[in-house]
């Protein structure tokens, strides 16, 4: 194969402006390396002549991806090895978006010199087929040192190297927005270099006129890029929720990257698209509980600011950031470390040790008087910690939850010949259960505070029109461009909130204090996320309205009283001979049921709603336990409603599927007492 006149190659040092978009940028070079492969339409053989006057040679196949094929090439004019990325065949027509994006995405690299940048030297066209030239970097990528107990200060030097490259990249204005141990080589010499910029985007500059200035010029403001591409786990919140992004996305994924050197772990993990957007969106558990808590205070703070939910928190950009980690390297390297500050997380995790080398180890002499009182200090002023608005701190403890067979058989004989006994069932067997603090929703989460949410997040939200031009069923965007996992069902006559013609989210007048209904187990799941919290497990929904004292009723062991509670009079639940025999009552505002009120100030866990859970019910008890849970696996619902008393009981039970709704469905959150 030669060159021919049908031949073309784009000059990287065109005079032609680059055009700033407002839309996305193409996801071209990024499909080349990750997308799952398909079988390409060509299969450039070995020895064969690749672009204008046959330039390239091409050596070997490297790898396929979801729009070309990738090859080890001699570049004849210059003699140096190049990565040759060979563009299948356009479909859809779609060959000058092709050609424009490449061009740009070459521009954009191409114009970056640096030696921890893999360099685009050229960019064309054979034979009607695109490609693009890239240094041919024969090391692993750092994927491949990601399971290996590195110490801090090896872990902070290759940071610094990936620093190094993206303040060189953002100096140039360019944004990676696809920053990842894949996308992270290592040279022969060991040294690594950033490739694949294939969702790299210009940083637009605007010239604001009458701005003081040399020459009577404007003064430059920079415009952030949108986004809505990148790799789960390494994108940054606000690539996920839509705003405009910035060099601070890439601060974050490099901070993930450096947790993952450190704990051989990420900070940000699930199983499906959506767990992972959601620990990404509110910092999840698995970066707080680990042991990270006990790195030295330079470190651990450094960790905390590039994994910041808010990206004004974080390093302004690579160069910033850099600065940061070579501080903390001399720091390392010449012990001047101190102390974690002060609090409860100073205590390293279990087994944290085997990963982190450096981490702070108290010793037998701090263990002594001195240390001792540190350690009191510590704890009572843990005790002292108020917990966070509109939620009351629930001490757990040693909780025996459920009932035996002997205890439902006595709940049945209460209730008379109406009782349920398939449901009561669901109570047994007996567990006793180490239940740790946690705070707890006072109300249940109202219309407006979805609402107000589901407006905050409507960028990551799309809400499906239905035949009889209903705005109704609000779905989440589990992967970038495509709709998905259900979280609400605002069919008017059930919902308490409704969505404007260009999908703005609002409390329907007048229902704006009752509680949210109408919401699914991912619906809830995403509000409590999204807020910083989660929902209850099922053990604690039941320590929380059982207690200590083996509560049969969250308030006690007084009868119900009809107008205290809301609940119906239907025969499941003693109450007074005078309450009006109704099975249909109306929603009440959270906290309007007097007598509903637990020991702990938690309103309306007998009625009002029934609400979700966290919890899996898994068939075979409370004792079961099953490796397959899936998103059709059941969720538990606790609690009584509206239509129903017979869940009022602390230990009774009921089940739903997580796509399900109800007009007496909804949930409060819970989070991990400090």
């Amino acid at each position: 194969m030669t060159g021919s006149e049908s031949d073309s190659s784009i000059p990287l040092d065109s005079d032609e402006p680059s055009q700033p978009e407002d839309q996305v940028v193409s996801d071209l070079l990024r499909e080349i390396a990750h997308v799952p492969s398909r079988q390409p339409p060509r299969d450039v053989p070995a020895g064969a002549r690749w672009g204008a006057n046959a330039r390239y040679e091409i050596d070997k196949r490297l790898g396929r991806g979801g729009m070309g094929t990738v090859y080890a090439a001699s570049d004849t004019l210059l003699g140096r090895s190049v990565a040759l990325k060979v563009l299948d065949d356009p479909q859809d027509d779609e060959d000058v978006a092709y050609q424009e994006r490449l061009l740009r995405e070459a521009r954009l690299a191409a114009r970056v010199e640096h030696e921890r940048i893999a360099r685009v030297y050229d960019v064309g066209e054979h034979e009607g087929a695109l490609f693009v030239a890239m240094e041919y970097v024969r090391g692993p990528t750092l994927r491949t040192r990601m399971g290996d107990a590195l110490s801090a200060a090896d872990s902070l030097a290759l940071a610094v190297q990936i620093a190094e490259g993206l303040a060189a990249l953002h100096q140039s204005g360019i944004v990676h927005r696809d920053l990842k141990p894949e996308n992270v080589m290592f040279t022969s010499s060991g040294d690594l270099k950033l490739l694949d910029f294939g969702l790299a985007r210009q940083q637009e500059v605007r010239i604001e006129p009458g701005a003081s200035g040399g020459g009577g010029g404007g003064r430059a403001v920079e415009i952030a890029v949108t986004a809505a591409v990148g790799t789960p786990g390494y994108m940054a919140p606000e690539q996920w929720t839509g705003p405009r992004v910035d060099a601070r996305a890439d601060v974050f994924a490099l901070g993930v990257i450096l947790y993952e050197l450190i704990f051989a772990d990420r900070p940000f993990r699930g199983l499906t698209a959506m767990d992972v957007r959601l620990a990404t969106l509110t910092k999840a558990p698995a970066f707080t509980s680990k042991g990270c808590r006990a790195l030295v205070a330079p470190v651990r703070e450094l960790l905390d600011r590039c994994l910041a939910v808010s990206p004004e928190k974080r390093f302004a950009d690579g160069s910033a950031l850099l600065e940061a980690l070579r501080d903390a390297l001399v720091g390392l390297d010449s012990g001047r470390w101190s102390l974690p500050p002060v609090s409860p997380e100073s205590v390293a995790a279990p087994g944290a040790s085997r990963r982190w080398p450096l981490l702070i180890v108290l010793s037998l002499g701090a263990l002594t008087i001195g240390g001792g009182a540190i350690l009191a200090r510590v704890r009572a002023r843990a005790t002292r910690v108020p917990p966070p608005t509109g939620m009351v701190r629930i001490a757990g403890g040693a909780m025996r939850l459920g009932k035996s067979t002997a205890e439902i058989a006595a709940q049945c004989q209460e209730i008379g010949p109406a009782c349920k006994h398939p449901l009561m069932d669901w109570q047994a067997p007996p567990l006793t259960q180490d239940v740790g603090a946690f705070y707890l929703d006072v109300d249940e989460v109202t219309n407006a505070e979805m609402a107000d949410q589901l407006e905050r997040m409507r960028s990551s939200l799309y809400v499906n029109r239905t035949e009889e031009g209903l705005l109704r069923f609000v779905q989440l965007n589990d992967d970038p461009g495509h709709h998905g996992t259900l979280l609400l069902d605002l069919y008017p006559t059930s919902s308490g909130i409704e969505a404007t013609a260009d999908q703005h989210y609002r409390a329907r007048p007048g229902r704006e204090n009752l509680p949210v209904v109408q919401v699914t187990w991912f619906g809830a799941r995403f509000y409590c996320a999204t807020r910083g919290t989660r929902l209850p497990t099922e053990d604690e929904w039941e320590t929380a309205a059982r207690g200590t004292d083996d509560r049969p009723y969250p308030w006690g062991d007084s009868m119900a009283r009809c107008e205290d509670v809301a609940v119906p009079h239907d025969g499941l639940l003693p109450m007074p001979a005078s309450c009006p025999a109704a099975v249909d009552i109306e929603l009440r505002p959270p906290g309007v049921s007097r007598q509903d009120v637990s020991p702990d100030g938690v309103h309306d866990l007998g009625g009002n709603v029934a609400e979700w859970t966290e919890t899996d019910f898994v068939a075979g008890g409370r004792a079961a336990h099953t490796a397959h849970v899936t998103d059709l696996t059941p969720r538990v619902i606790r609690g009584g409603s509206v239509a129903e008393s017979l869940f009022v009981r602390t230990s009774t039970r009921n089940q739903r599927l997580p796509d399900g709704v109800g007009d007496n469905l909804g949930f409060r959150c819970a989070a991990d007492a400090h």
